[in-house]
């Protein structure tokens, strides 16, 4: 919470006991100190509490209000002695090692001179569990309120459940590594969302969500399925958030790897673009903007039967749906919808058109308008086929490029789910983030060929392009055509372009860019300028013929050099 401080659970009661010796000029024995704590969180308001050393493990010292522990019975303080000995097992045995191994050090051995860290037992209000306070590690000359150590504050009242607390001390634990690693280390200071994120996904990396009946896994999966229209970015600490975050860690380590969590903690950047840093750095070709895309179509779809991307492998949560934002039973030729729509920066809507009727107008339009920049959204689409078959792809809006289509309706597509999102912002989210308004207006029509140039993506006419996940290469033309580049063979024809011909020049685009650019089969060759048109027949992953065809030419005909034309076989 606030400035890293953060909320969860733990329980009761203290006495001083050794679980390993104490370094020179640690902290001592029945040690008394006292604490600055923050009075928004504690139970009465205090901005100091005086607590007692009652307990040293190799890695931590666990100190315990006074208030508190005079509160307590014997039996009590006997039990809390227990509480802490387990409590002390597990942080030097598993939550440190393993924390540190995955994520990096926290400071160490920090502003206080010393490698253990406090956890301090104080009562805290009923809803929050504890916090970590970034404040502690820096001196008292540089704020005045720092307690001079690496520490945790954990809540009494819920010391006790330890099916709570040692998740809780393994999220709190990571908030310490990352400010470490990114406050200290590289001085920046990441978004809240992405901190969290890292948070809840330490308590799977502990094991503590693998039994997921009362864990703190399936609060989060129930929080984010009650409101699952919530910006994963923004951040006012509400239970969603937490779901948000810990659905969209889930579906990172179940499909890219848990190494890319963890690796936004090495990169110098912050936020989103730390996030496709770890992307790169593990092998991926996907940013941010697909993997997110993908997540909403899985929470929606939730089936890999369909596509490996499009769900969840945990089997626990294998069956959980979003609901629609809004669906729609068929849509007849002279049908008009209008969606107006409310959208925070990485937000998740869907609208799912089902029973599509064959009609008259075989092309689905969609057409976008907003008083914001088009170009900050996108609309991820699936589309399924009356033969069980199903695609998927992702519009773009860029200047005089307002609308998408999809072909067939009704002879070959029975169902279209449309999710629109907000990307415009990266970095820097905070706990309110502004609205913006796009509005969709979806209907029937006619064949209609809508035309792009190479401008409108930052490219040029003759560009060679390659999308993300797809090995072929193609030409682009400036009237919004593409041809195939059908061999390497042919690639490294283009002598000019260096010793690896094409390949060298290679632009690399998302896959709706690629497919914005209709593919084109025709050639005719440019050096003998003869008129024949050729159109390119496959007969193999690289090979083709050309057949001469009584074709017009036009805009689609690419124009190639008689060496090429000589390499594809008859």
């Amino acid at each position: 919470m606030g400035k890293n401080k953060k909320i969860y659970f733990a329980v009761s009661i203290g006495i001083f006991l050794f679980l390993a010796a104490p370094r020179a000029y640690a902290d001592f024995a029945g040690e008394q100190r006292t604490f600055s704590v923050d009075p928004k969180y504690d139970s009465m308001g205090r901005s100091q509490v005086i607590a007692t050393l009652r307990a040293t493990s190799q890695k931590a010292y666990f100190y315990v209000a006074d208030d508190y522990w005079d509160s307590l019975s014997q039996v009590s303080r006997n039990n809390l002695q227990d509480l802490i000995i387990g409590m002390g097992n597990e942080f030097d045995n598993r939550i440190y090692p393993i924390e540190t191994s995955f994520f990096g050090s926290e400071p160490n051995p920090g502003v206080d001179n010393d490698p253990r860290i406090t956890m301090l037992l104080t009562a805290l209000r009923y809803n929050v569990g504890g916090y970590f306070d970034s404040a502690d590690a820096y001196s008292k000359k540089q704020i005045p309120s720092s307690n001079q150590r690496e520490m945790l504050y954990l809540n009494t009242s819920q010391f006790a459940d330890t099916a709570r607390i040692y998740p809780f001390v393994a999220h709190e634990f990571q908030h310490l590594i990352s400010f470490n690693q990114k406050e200290l280390l590289r001085n920046v200071s990441d978004d809240v969302w992405l901190n969290e994120l890292r948070s809840e996904y330490a308590t799977t990396l502990l094991g503590y969500n693998t039994k997921y009946s009362n864990s703190n896994f399936e609060r989060r999966v129930n929080s984010f399925f009650q409101q699952p229209s919530d910006s994963l970015t923004e951040w006012p600490n509400d239970l969603s958030d937490y779901g948000q975050v810990a659905m969209f860690g889930e579906y990172i380590a179940e499909h890219w790897s848990p190494r890319v969590i963890a690796d936004t903690l090495s990169a110098p950047s912050t936020g989103i673009a730390s996030f496709n840093f770890a992307l790169a750095k593990n092998g991926y070709s996907q940013n941010f903007e697909n993997v997110f895309s993908l997540w909403t179509t899985a929470n929606y779809l939730n089936d890999t039967a369909i596509n490996p991307f499009f769900g969840y492998t945990f089997p626990a949560i294998s069956s959980f749906r979003t609901d629609s934002t809004r669906l729609v039973n068929g849509i007849g030729d002279t049908s008009l919808l209008t969606f107006s729509i409310s959208l925070k920066d990485w937000e998740q809507r869907w609208y799912d058109i089902q029973n599509i009727g064959i009609g008259t107008k075989p092309l689905l339009l969609v057409q976008a308008n907003s008083t914001n920049n088009l170009s900050d959204f996108r609309v991820s689409y699936v589309v399924f086929n009356i033969d069980g078959t199903m695609s998927y792809g992702m519009a773009r809006f860029y200047p005089g490029v307002s609308e998408f289509t999809i072909p067939d309706l009704g002879t070959k597509v029975r169902r279209v789910v449309l999710m629109p999102f907000k990307e415009s912002k990266i970095s820097g989210f905070g706990s309110s983030e502004p609205l913006a308004t796009l509005q969709l207006t979806i209907q029937r029509s006619d064949i209609k060929e809508i035309f792009v140039s190479p401008e409108q993506f930052g490219l040029h006419e003759g560009d060679f392009i390659r999308a993300e996940g797809d090995k072929d290469i193609y030409i682009i033309n400036q009237y919004g055509y593409k041809r195939i580049v059908l061999s390497p063979q042919i690639c490294l024809q283009y002598g000019h372009l260096g010793a690896r011909g094409c390949f060298g020049a290679v632009r690399m685009v998302t896959p709706d860019i690629r497919d914005a650019f209709k593919t084109s089969p025709y050639y005719t060759n440019g050096e003998t300028h003869d008129g024949k048109i050729h159109q390119l027949i496959e007969t193999g992953e690289d090979s083709a013929y050309l057949q001469l065809v009584n074709h017009v030419l036009d805009n689609s005909v690419f124009f190639i050099n008689t060496r090429e034309q000589r390499s594809y076989t008859p």
